[in-house]
Formats: structure tokens, C-alpha cells, sequence
């Protein structure tokens, strides 16, 4: 192995190379190096209650001075706020370059109930730090505040409108939407697909329609109502029912006809919706179980 002199020299000339991407790896060849030594020495932290030796924390103040030095030469500017490292949709990569993951950091994180790294990281010329959690939103116990299971999206709207549609004209005898009181059914849906839970809300017309309806062909008993004026009355309240259930179909059905698309094409963009989501999903885990092989650096950022 190199011995320390020699592996500083060769920091200090790749450093001198004046490209940012080039501190990283001086500072992980250090560690990559050094990692025989460790080993033959005992290198490990046993547990929060366990000692760490004398000699871990000054290889860890020499980490940190070559770390400075190098950045420093490469030009990297170290940050005064925790920066986010995130996934770049468009881009599916990460923001920036990471590092390695550090435990010497100023966080107040110990009462934190989510596991997560503090992980150094590269963005143009700045080093920064933050904090990502082992498992993304869409995966943590419903019981936290920030946990966001669900998805939504305009493809899952047109959805669930459009079944409701269905029904509305008696293409279907399966009414997606269930009862919320006697007289009113709540417009806001969750299924499951492909083991994601999806959030749908039906549009403000496609409510009004099936609230008709369902007054229309439901009329409210009323046994007193039995002389021949009120009989009469029940039967224009009927027919006022009725064209009401009407004028809220055909409303509903302008609104289906403005979309453009046909019932073919609002399946396809829902389930592609729902792919794409699967797709996303599995592209945060994935980088996460890269993030998990980064190495731990004996640096406080």
C-alpha cells in the first residue's frame, strides 16, 4: 500500500487539476488506500454506546484537513445551508455528484423516527450536505405527517368521470362512486392498482348528475300524501325530478364531449399514468440502494 506522504502527493497533484470532480476522487482513492490498514487495526464504531479509538478520530482530523485542502484547491466552495439531493425527473439522475455519507454534522437529528444518511455531496463547485431518508415518502407508515402514498393525477380525474359516464347513460351497471348520505354520494375515490393506492375526484358534473339521478328514480315516500291534490303534486315533483336528472346528464355528457378523447383513449392515458407512476417508484428506490453503498467519511460537514 502507499504509503501516506505518497498518497497525499497524489491528492494534492490531481487536485491541482483544477476540475471539482477531481477532489472526490483524490478523497476516495484516500480512503480506498487506507481501507488495509483500517482493517488490520480494528476500524469499527461498535454501536451508539461503544468507544471510538484515539487513532479513528485522528485519521478522521486528517481526513478533514485533506478534504479542506482539496477542496479548497479544486476550488469547492463548502456550503453554508443543507442543500436537497434530488432525483431530476426529466433527467432521472440525482442533482448533483455524492460523496459518501458523514455522522459529524451539526443536525439535530436524534429524535428523528425514520432512518436516513447525512450524505456529502457535489454541485458545480460547492460541496453540500443533506439528509435523505432510507425509504422515499410513497413508501413510509401512513401514521407519518409527511407520508404521501397516493397518487394522483388529471388521467385518474378523467378516469373515474368517465365511469361515472357510463353509468350515467346505462353502458354500465357498476357505479364507481360510493354513498356518502342518503341523498349525496362523495366525489372522491381511492382504489388500488398494480399495489399503488390511487386518488381520484369526479368532476363537479358528473356529482350533480348522479345525485340527480339517484333522486330521480328514487322518490322519497310519503304515505300521507294521499288526496288527490297532493297526489297530483307528488307527480309534478316527479317530473320536475326527472327533467332535473336529464339537464344534469346532458351536461355531464358536454363536458365528456369537450375532453376530445375517446373512452379508448382515457383508459390508455390512466393506465400509462399508472406505469409511468411504477416507473418513478422504482427509480427512487433503485438510487437509494445506491445511495446505501456509499461509503462513510471521517469528515464533518
Amino acid at each position: 500500500m502507499k504509503g501516506a506522504a505518497e498518497l497525499m502527493a497524489t491528492s494534492q497533484r490531481k487536485a491541482t487539476l483544477r476540475q471539482p470532480a477531481i477532489a472526490r476522487d483524490a478523497f476516495l482513492a484516500v480512503l480506498e488506500a487506507a481501507a488495509p490498514l483500517r482493517a488490520q487495526r480494528g476500524d469499527r464504531v461498535a454501536g451508539l454506546y461503544g468507544m471510538v479509538p484515539g487513532w479513528v478520530i485522528d485519521e478522521a482530523r486528517q481526513m478533514l484537513a485533506l478534504v479542506n485542502r482539496l477542496r479548497t484547491e479544486a476550488g469547492l466552495r463548502p456550503a453554508a445551508l443543507e442543500q436537497v439531493l434530488r432525483i431530476e425527473e426529466s433527467a432521472h439522475a440525482l442533482n448533483g455528484q455524492p460523496w459518501g455519507m458523514v455522522n459529524y454534522h451539526p443536525d439535530r437529528c436524534g429524535d428523528s423516527q425514520l432512518t436516513h444518511w447525512h450524505i456529502v455531496w457535489q454541485r458545480g463547485s460547492e460541496l453540500l450536505r443533506t439528509r435523505v431518508h432510507e425509504k422515499p415518502t410513497f413508501d413510509w407508515p401512513t401514521h407519518y405527517v409527511n407520508a404521501n402514498p397516493q397518487f394522483q393525477s388529471p388521467d385518474t380525474d378523467r378516469y373515474l368521470t368517465a365511469a361515472v359516464h357510463e353509468w350515467i347513460n346505462d353502458l354500465t351497471e357498476t357505479l364507481v362512486l360510493k354513498k356518502e348520505t342518503y341523498r349525496s354520494y362523495n366525489p372522491t375515490l381511492t382504489l388500488i392498482d398494480n399495489g399503488i393506492t390511487v386518488r381520484g375526484t369526479v368532476s363537479d358534473k358528473a356529482i350533480a348528475a348522479v345525485n340527480s339521478k339517484h333522486q330521480a328514480d328514487n322518490p322519497e315516500p310519503q304515505p300521507w300524501a294521499n288526496s288527490p291534490h297532493m297526489i297530483e303534486q307528488r307527480k309534478i315533483e316527479q317530473q320536475q325530478a326527472t327533467a332535473e336528472a336529464e339537464q344534469a346528464r346532458d351536461a355531464l355528457n358536454e363536458e365528456i364531449d369537450n375532453w376530445h378523447l375517446t373512452p379508448i383513449e382515457v383508459n390508455h392515458a390512466y393506465h400509462a399514468a399508472i406505469a409511468a407512476e411504477l416507473e418513478r417508484r422504482q427509480r427512487h428506490r433503485d438510487i437509494r440502494a445506491q445511495l446505501a453503498e456509499l461509503p462513510q467519511l471521517f469528515i464533518a460537514l
